[in-house]
């Protein structure tokens, strides 16, 4: 269920159904909200997240979990290509 985003400080918007597919997760960690159109989720102060999969982690028990089944920091991970657009 992918969609347009459209960026908050420029006129310019990424179609993601384009580029990805139904089994791909998207999680994006920023300072502040990037899109207009999309729910952005704000940590709280000190909280620590780990995503394996995409799916995102934050208790203890299930961070361990993750760490045991080798997803966890000494896991190798995929590159993905970035696509750079020139400015405008």
């Amino acid at each position: 269920p992918f969609s347009k985003a459209e960026l908050v400080d420029d006129d310019y918007a990424v179609d993601f159904s384009e580029v990805t597919t139904s089994e791909d997760r998207v999680a994006v960690i920023a300072t502040a909200p990037l899109t207009s159109n999309e729910e952005w989720i704000e940590f709280k102060r000190g909280q620590l997240l780990m995503f394996d999969h995409g799916r995102p982690y934050s208790e203890l028990y299930d961070c361990q979990e993750v760490e045991t089944q080798g997803h966890g920091l000494d896991s190798r991970t995929r590159k993905i290509k970035m696509i750079q657009h020139p400015p405008c």
